[in-house]
């Protein structure tokens, strides 16, 4: 066999008719080779239109599958095969190439089931058309069929080839018969018969009724943008459809172990009734035996099928044409078995029952492993990796266990900080996603438009202010876990969807919560690792209770030699200037983006042990209450962890007066070019009017928290579907 078969593709390069002849006329002088290959070529051509089909195509398969027969019988077909596949077209030499059965190449499509159908029962059919005065005219298919039975006729036509083909193509003897013997007859001077006078083309193909129409999938299948890989899928798809095998079935499939109970020994050898399902991730053919490594929700279990014990009678069909050849890597079965261990202690379930519950019509990644210095697995993709996993990430989670247990970590990470929240007694709520007012940070919204209101409204960046309204009405506690979106730019530690909790609880203040904090966060530490201390971002870090606290004056006095609250906008945009540390100042607008620079450039990189900085200044903080020691600093504190911010947290303003003032002076900034100044919400100033008790207020990235936790160095990585530029298909 030609080693190019193997890598054919089904392109759509088609030759015309009349090239096919002139090449059938370059390598074939006999004449009833040359009459041989027109009539296969006719049937072909035929069955192509009343299938809707490309009939050159399957004409040019019919007219050269035996090209090469005459000068190269010992290499048939891999002449042909190879001339034709030089010149693109490979759909006719994939089928050209299976087209006999101890080619030993798989029919996969109808083309290829075509050929090897109608090769030697158009031969034989043939044979008894010469042995008759009036050739085609009136030749039945019941004649040909007891002609078919004497083996001394026509002895050099394979019986078993014909049994072959028409399996194959899931049709009957007589049924085909008929078929190409109505489709000969316009022909028959032509094939060196005498002419038929009375006759009508048949119109329907000789398959069974499913096939038929099912043009939908044969259509399917030519897609331009499928691979060879996905046409061949396809076509087992179809091939399986075709003999009654259900692809996708309806019915539940009863489970009742998994992978992880095997191998950590929940079962034990010799284990009967056994019922797993999963995905198939490798298959093994051993001949008679195939070794399939089936991974499950929980992990991975080896399965044996052996033709002998899947098909005990003397048929071995089923194994050898359904297990062997429509089954590939991707695809989802059920089984059932018993538990047996191998002779290289591996545990293995013997398949006593298959069931195909998903035929997978994509091609997983193709997997290489090689150990590094340290002797750890490292995988390797013929894939653009985080392209390609962030975008597929269903991909990603088959091919990567291990990504499952990220995610299983980050919603461990989640109940957790829900729980300690509820030990508290707040109460869990939800609040709108789309609010006529944007606030409760200093962020760029996504804007969009209510049409039947008429309308603007924006995606929440915040819940903030909902929640303190809820405070307003009598809640002691609220919090909830939301999405928020910011119209805002992408890095590592920025996507445009976040999730965050926020919590309120009357009657406390920031350094009340500094302690729920760090008592919160050193619960969830242990929850998901067993202790305080996490390896994370290359360092080693301790989250057990107390975390540093240091004021955000003292903090960049010590970086910088700068006193914050010695200076106004103009005079600190000057002193950063002068430390020429890189710091873009010309384009930031107010005094607290200021700061908030200068603390981002030469503060916050270090703050590589979970920190708490605290005493932020009035200008950074529109939504914080002024200290009662010092009115150019607000309670408030924000939390860091090797080098990033992870939360926010304040003594909420509750006066309405001063609200008003720090909504005015976010007008201002706007004015000035700001685009994240919040806006004027009236509807939350009359709610402070009301009457909004102390309360203490917290914001906590849950993605940002999830990074520093699972050691994930960009925030992709622990969202399932991250925000990506806009694929084209």
């Amino acid at each position: 066999m030609h080693p190019a078969i193997i890598k054919t593709s089904l392109q759509l390069r088609f030759m015309k008719k009349e090239t096919a002849r002139e090449l059938l006329q370059e390598l074939v002088s006999n004449i009833s080779l040359r009459e041989h290959c027109l009539t296969v070529a006719l049937v072909c051509e035929n069955f192509a239109k009343v299938t809707h089909n490309n009939d050159e195509i399957f004409f040019n398969a019919g007219l050269l599958h035996d090209a090469d027969w005459e000068k190269y019988p010992e290499q048939h077909p891999k002449v042909i095969v190879k001339q034709l596949m030089e010149n693109g077209e490979n759909e006719i030499a994939y089928a050209i190439s299976c087209h006999g059965k101890e080619f030993g190449v798989p029919q996969v499509s109808i083309l290829d089931r075509l050929l090897i159908a109608s090769d030697e029962l158009t031969g034989f059919v043939m044979a008894c058309a010469k042995v008759r005065s009036d050739g085609l005219q009136t030749l039945k298919a019941e004649s040909v069929a007891r002609k078919f039975k004497d083996k001394k006729f026509a002895g050099g036509v394979s019986r078993e080839e014909v049994h072959f083909g028409l399996a194959a193509l899931g049709t009957d003897f007589n049924e085909f018969t008929n078929f190409i013997i109505e489709t000969l007859k316009p022909n028959s001077i032509e094939i060196g018969l005498p002419e038929c006078k009375n006759y009508s083309l048949p119109t329907n193909a000789p398959i069974y009724a499913h096939e038929v129409k099912n043009q939908s999938s044969i259509k399917e299948y030519k897609r331009p943008e499928l691979d060879e890989q996905q046409r061949t899928r396809y076509l087992k798809r179809e091939k399986m459809l075709t003999e009654g095998i259900k692809v996708y079935p309806g019915n539940a499939f009863e489970v009742n172990t998994h992978a992880s109970n095997i191998s950590n020994d929940f079962v034990l050898d010799g284990a009967a009734n056994l019922k797993i399902a999963g995905r198939i991730m490798n298959i093994r053919d051993a001949g008679k035996s195939i070794f399939i490594q089936l991974q499950d929700c929980t992990g991975l279990i080896q399965l044996w099928i052996n033709q002998d014990v899947i098909c005990p009678n003397e048929n071995k069909s089923h194994y050898k044409d359904i297990c062997k050849k429509m089954l590939d890597r991707g695809d989802i079965i059920g089984v059932k078995g018993e538990l047996f261990i191998t002779r290289t202690g591996e545990k293995t379930i013997k398949v006593l029952e298959i069931k195909l519950l998903t035929k997978s019509l994509r091609s997983l990644p193709p997997v290489k492993q090689s150990k590094n210095e340290n002797g750890e697995i490292i995988r390797h993709y013929d894939v653009s990796e985080s392209e390609f996993f962030y975008r597929q990430r269903y991909a990603d989670l088959i091919i990567h266990p291990e990504k499952r247990e990220l995610f299983k970590n980050r919603t461990l990470i989640i109940d957790t900080l829900r729980q300690c929240l509820n030990d508290e007694g707040a109460l869990e709520v939800d609040t709108p996603v789309l609010q006529p007012c944007y606030g409760g940070a200093a962020a760029r919204p996504f804007t969009t438009h209510h049409n039947k209101l008429d309308t603007t409204l924006y995606l929440r960046i915040a819940n903030e202010l909902y929640l303190k309204r809820l405070i307003v009405g009598g809640f002691d506690s609220v919090f909830e876990f939301s999405k928020d979106f910011r119209n805002e730019g992408m890095s590592r530690w920025h996507n445009p969807e976040f999730t965050q909790v926020e919590a309120y609880f009357a009657f406390k203040d920031f350094l009340w919560m500094m302690d729920f904090v760090e008592a919160t966060i050193e619960k969830v530490v242990k929850k998901v690792h067993g202790g305080t201390v996490v390896s994370t971002f290359d360092h080693r870090i301790d989250f057990k209770r107390p975390w540093k606290r240091i004021s955000m004056r003292d903090a960049i006095l010590a970086a910088s030699e700068i006193d914050i609250f010695s200076h106004d906008e103009d005079s600190l945009r000057n002193a950063i200037k002068y430390l020429n540390k890189g710091i873009d100042t010309d384009n930031v607008v107010g005094k607290g983006k200021l700061v908030d620079e200068l603390f981002g450039c030469l503060v916050e990189p270090n703050l590589i042990q979970p920190t708490f900085i605290t005493d932020y200044p009035v200008e950074l903080s529109p939504l914080a209450k002024k200290s009662d020691d010092n009115e150019t600093m607000t309670d408030r504190f924000e939390g860091f962890c090797v080098g990033k911010e992870f939360c926010n947290a304040f003594s909420e303003i509750n006066d309405p007066v001063d609200q008003r003032e720090r909504f005015e002076e976010q007008l201002k900034l706007g004015k000035r070019g700001d685009t994240e100044a919040m806006m004027m919400d009236e509807d939350f100033l009359r709610a402070l009017e009301y009457g909004m008790p102390p309360t203490a207020g917290l914001g906590l990235g849950i993605d940002r928290l999830c990074m520093i936790l699972l050691d994930q160095r960009s925030i992709q990585d622990v969202l399932l579907f991250p925000q990506m530029k806009t694929e084209v298909f």
